[in-house]
């Protein structure tokens, strides 16, 4: 769901539950394609012209621009978009939709802990901006509000297939390195 390529272009994207789902490129396309770009603003520009056919949350940044995309089957919303004139305040986003016209044709699962999750980063990084990427590293490992935290496993032998952290990546678009985890 994610990857860098060496002309310093990271993207990452995660699931949203699109009810307007259609045939069309899946997303390993989608990101391999993007990541034959040389700027994050063609990286965009790629996303938002590709035929994605379901729902995904995609953000797009190089060292001069950053970009966050939600997409349902036939929608294509940017959400931000931050470059050195027009800085952004750091931006987080879990699986649920944001914009009001992706939302609409999109779904949550009951069990889901998206909102919960949402809420402590937001209020994390209201609270104290990142200092770098290791801090990004230890907020997305939180716990904090277990089990609906930023990091749970609530699959339980009842429930196998319980919400659960499936992994975890940043990307150091100055060093292009990818740190990724294992999730439970």
């Amino acid at each position: 769901l994610a990857g860098a390529n060496r002309h310093g272009v990271g993207i990452g994207i995660n699931n949203l539950y699109s009810n307007d789902a259609t045939v069309g490129a899946v997303w390993p396309a989608v990101v391999r394609r993007a990541l034959h770009q040389r700027t994050a603003s063609a990286a965009q520009r790629h996303v938002l012209g590709a035929p994605i056919g379901s729902g995904h949350h995609y953000f797009v940044a190089d060292r001069d621009d950053a970009f966050a995309i939600e997409t349902s089957g036939v929608l294509r919303k940017t959400m931000f978009a931050s470059s050195p004139e027009r800085p952004a305040p750091s931006y987080c986003h879990t699986n649920h939709c944001l914009d009001p016209d992706v939302a609409a044709v999109s779904s949550i699962s009951p069990t889901s802990t998206t909102r919960e999750r949402y809420a402590w980063l937001t209020a994390s990084l209201a609270a104290r901006p990142l200092a770098d990427l290791d801090d990004v590293w230890v907020r997305m490992g939180s716990q904090d509000g277990w089990p609906k935290s930023v990091c749970t496993n609530m699959a339980t032998p009842e429930n196998p297939h319980g919400t659960a952290t499936c992994g975890a990546i940043a990307i150091n678009l100055d060093t292009r390195t990818v740190w990724a985890q294992g999730g439970f």
